[in-house]
């Protein structure tokens, strides 16, 4: 049994890893591919190791492979259970706190496991208990929820072919989810002890479910993936990408504008409820047996509120790299409109189109009477075959101005020339694109330009029309203009009010709030302590026998004085309080929600910045009284009243001073 169990040990590494390296080879750039490598590689180590530890002679023998396979069977349950949150898109899985905690118990075991038991280490029955009861919950909890995310992974989604992976994979990990656990755990709680140790062997039917779901149903390898959302940004065309079942993957963003469709409207939808066509069905029905791009012209869509639009189709299958199976197929749709406009224009002004290719004259009729600039140019070499009468008259232009010459002359700007040229040689349509022309005089012209590939004289041409936008361009940038002088005005008058405003409010010589302004901020600020609850104290502040300051210095002296006080005072409290001039050298400050230690603490720092400041004139000291009072009861005057209680205290008590009440 010994041998047996080895034997199939050792088969089980060799398919764990040529499993994960030959997924891996895949597509080597999937962070799907690189876990499940590691994960298959933790399996491989694991059931290396068993293979020789069922054959082991003695118990160090067996302690020395068990050490080695607990690189596999620590890791395996956190590997397992990161590589489904890749899979199904959780954000755990890139948050770096939550992954460290997610191996932390790995790590764990696997310290105790090399380090702490092994024979002739003598380990306690509470650290053995600890490893046995962790190993246990961290499998099971590991185990079970990844089933489970699986599962509900494949329940909400919309498409067919995910719920049949999870199916698959939810099932072919319960049987040895459940085979081990009855192995290992209850039946030994009932002295049954005939099995040995075999979950890495499990494991196979498991691997055998994952790699069932790779082959048949291309697990881990969603054809959006493959696909940026960039690229899907980038295509201005009708763009879908659908599943091997044919439901839409994703769309481009431009289906909006063309079809009225919002791309979470459809995604989920069969793409037959779309594009009625049975070419198309029967190419997705057989994508087997499509290798390249197929192209169907002519095909008719529905828009959502009903219109019919005309459009060219190419039906690509998207392959991996390696093993050449199909993973979706990408359809593209050429909105062809402009060009069956165009082909009904000429079909109204003539009997059939090849008549009006072989008659030039019925031509000219044609372009001169349409109501824009028309302009054939050859293909090659953009030398003028023909211009209308529109033309001439929108560029100032005699027929020696243009005979012979080419088209390039008359581009403001050359890149857009370029631009045009490439999208042209690249199939792309040109359509109402806004260019800026000159005529010869240097005079700018605007023009929405519609470019139509044709065939004249048997010879490839393009022509050009052109639709002079230049009064309604000139009128927006007028119109721009006046908005934007109106809005410097508006700014103007708004930094207007506000100087008035702050004229209204401060006072002149100290940028303080002035009297009134202040009472009305202490009303707020009552209403408000009231009303959250909060404490409010106030200060009023009077400098120091200031008349001897202008009896002494002079009055500049003493405005100075008031001024640099004003600005100790503005510095030493917080950006939420309130400083304003109250009269002459009288100052009042409102503090809310602070401690008697914090107001105290704010009226002694402006006590102290201003005894400590040098004010720049010999034999000049000015300090302060300040008289504190905290609101209890009272209205704004009867609080008013209390500070100036205190101040008057302070001076009595010898100024450069704090009284509070």
């Amino acid at each position: 049994m010994a041998r047996f169990m080895s034997v199939l040990s050792l088969i089980a590494s060799v398919l764990y890893l040529h499993t994960g390296i030959s997924t891996y080879k895949m597509d080597k750039k999937s962070k799907e591919y690189k876990v499940f490598l590691f994960w298959n590689i933790s399996l491989a180590i694991w059931a290396f190791a068993y293979s020789f530890a069922y054959t082991a002679s003695d118990v160090y023998e067996f302690g020395k492979w068990n050490k080695l396979s607990a690189a596999g069977w620590c890791t395996f349950p956190a590997i397992t259970l990161y590589l489904v949150l890749t899979i199904t898109g959780r954000k755990l899985k890139d948050n770096i706190l939550s992954v460290f905690f997610i191996f932390m118990p790995a790590a764990i075991l696997l310290y105790m496991t090399l380090f702490l038991f092994f024979p002739g280490i003598v380990s306690s029955k509470l650290i053995s208990n600890l490893f046995y009861i962790g190993d246990f919950f961290y499998s099971f909890i590991y185990l079970l929820s990844s089933i489970l995310l699986i599962y509900f992974w494949g329940r909400r989604s919309q498409s067919s072919n995910v719920k049949k992976q999870a199916k698959v994979i939810v099932i072919t990990s319960l049987i040895p989810f459940l085979m081990n656990i009855t192995n290992q755990t209850i039946l030994p709680a009932f002295g049954i002890r005939y099995f040995p140790d075999s979950g890495q062997i499990y494991s196979l039917i498991m691997l055998w479910g994952v790699n069932y779901a790779i082959v048949k149903y291309q697990f881990m390898n969603i054809p959006s993936s493959s696909i940026t959302n960039e690229l899907f940004n980038k295509i201005s065309d009708l763009t879908f990408l659908v599943d091997l079942e044919g439901r839409i993957v994703k769309t481009g963003k431009h289906i909006y504008y063309i079809l009225d469709y919002r791309e979470e409207e459809i995604e989920g939808t069969h793409i037959s409820k779309i594009i009625r066509n049975e070419n198309l069905k029967h190419l997705i029905a057989n994508y087997q047996l499509i290798d390249e791009t197929v192209k169907l012209k002519d095909v008719y869509i529905s828009s959502k509120r009903g219109n019919i639009v005309p459009f060219n189709l190419s039906v690509t299958p998207l392959k991996d790299s390696c093993q050449k199976r199909t993973l979706g197929i990408l359809i593209v749709g050429q909105d062809v409109r402009l060009i069956k406009n165009l082909q009904e224009e000429i079909t109204r002004h003539s009997l059939t189109s090849d008549r009006l290719r072989e008659s030039e004259e019925m031509f000219r009729t044609m372009i001169e009477t349409a109501p824009f600039a028309s302009i054939m140019i050859n293909r090659e070499n953009h030398k003028f075959i023909y211009i209308n009468s529109k033309t001439r008259e929108l560029f100032n232009l005699k027929e020696e101005d243009y005979d012979g010459e080419g088209a390039e002359k008359y581009y403001y700007n050359l890149v857009d020339r370029q631009e045009i040229i490439s999208d042209i040689q690249e199939g792309r349509t040109v359509k109402e694109r806004e260019i800026t022309f000159k005529r010869k005089d240097n005079s700018i012209i605007y023009g929405l330009v519609t470019i139509i590939p044709t065939i004249y004289n048997e010879q490839e041409a393009l022509l050009i029309c052109i639709t002079d936008v230049t009064e309604q361009r000139l009128s927006q940038d007028k119109l721009r203009e006046s908005y934007e002088e109106l809005d410097r005005v508006n700014r103007e008058l708004l930094t207007i009010n506000y100087l008035l405003h702050e004229k209204s409010v401060k006072d002149g010589l100290t940028n303080l709030f002035n009297h009134q302004h202040i009472n009305e901020v202490l009303k707020f600020e009552i209403a408000k302590a009231r009303k959250l609850d909060t404490s409010l104290w106030v200060m009023m502040l009077d400098i120091d026998y200031f008349k001897r300051i202008n009896d002494n210095f002079g009055h500049q002296a003493g405005d100075k004085v008031l001024i640099q006080v004003s600005n100790l005072i503005e510095s030493s409290i917080r950006s939420t309080d309130y400083a304003g001039r109250y009269g002459g050298e009288e100052f009042f400050i409102v503090l809310s929600e602070l401690s008697f230690e914090e107001a105290y603490e704010v009226a002694e720092r402006i006590r102290t910045n201003i005894e400590s400041f040098d004010f720049g004139v010999d034999d000049m000291k000015v300090t302060v009284s300040i008289g504190l009072s905290k609101l209890n009861k009272e209205d704004e005057k009867q609080l008013v009243n209390k500070a100036d209680t205190m101040l008057y205290k302070a001076k009595r008590n010898g100024r450069n001073r704090i009284e509070y009440i």
